[in-house]
């Protein structure tokens, strides 16, 4: 059963996607004229849409398995308060030796990919139509495994999405915090640790790793 975040973990999510904010600003303050406007707004909006959800209590804790991060349903993102990132409050970002790096690209990584399940599989559409092709085609993806020793699971293709959407995000955003501690370090402070967790949250989230062979 879900439960209402408390103040720390609030805080703590509250401060992960304010960095985000941070991160893209000081993106716009390198002044790259490479950077895609349209993929910075989809980002910016996505964080606005989770800071919303953080506010109107559709961001809360369920205490599951500890190698389950989140779940989603059409109530909202439930983060698993017993796994394995923290969520103190206080993340320490100007702290290159005592600050919870791990736990704050674990924490976005989390968001960004529950995310994407709340918006494309929550309401009709999601629960029900969604699964259509999902029933339809999952007989066919094992008969194709036991002919060729591969599993295409569309019966998960709704899985996929999410880590694809993921995927792609943190790949994005490795981007960007790669610029601004290039042009601009002095506006994050820590770069090198933010660099390290970033790379390996998006590499969690690579769905050829996870849905491979």
């Amino acid at each position: 059963m879900s439960k209402p975040l408390t103040q720390p973990q609030k805080d703590s999510v509250r401060q992960a996607l304010n960095f985000l904010t941070k991160l893209l600003d000081c993106l716009d303050q390198s002044h790259d004229p490479g950077t895609d406007k349209n993929r910075e707004k989809e980002i910016r909006d996505v964080v606005a849409d989770l800071l919303k959800m953080l506010d109107d209590g559709r961001i809360d804790a369920e205490t599951t398995g500890i190698s389950e991060k989140a779940r989603t349903d059409g109530n909202g993102i439930h983060l698993n308060d017993e796994s394995t990132y923290s969520m103190p409050g206080d993340l320490l970002l100007e702290d290159c030796q005592e600050g919870y790096f791990t736990s704050l690209w674990t924490i976005i990584e989390t968001l960004i990919h529950e995310y994407a399940h709340y918006r494309r599989d929550t309401g009709l559409v999601g629960r029900v139509l969604r699964r259509v092709p999902d029933t339809f085609f999952g007989g066919a993806a094992l008969i194709l495994k036991s002919l060729f020793g591969k599993t295409v699971r569309t019966w998960k293709w709704h899985e996929m999405q999410a880590y694809y959407f993921a995927y792609s995000m943190l790949s994005t955003l490795n981007h960007y915090l790669f610029m601004v501690c290039m042009n601009n370090p002095d506006c994050i402070p820590c770069c090198e640790q933010h660099q390290q967790n970033a790379d390996e949250s998006k590499q969690r989230q690579d769905p050829h790793s996870t849905y491979g062979n």
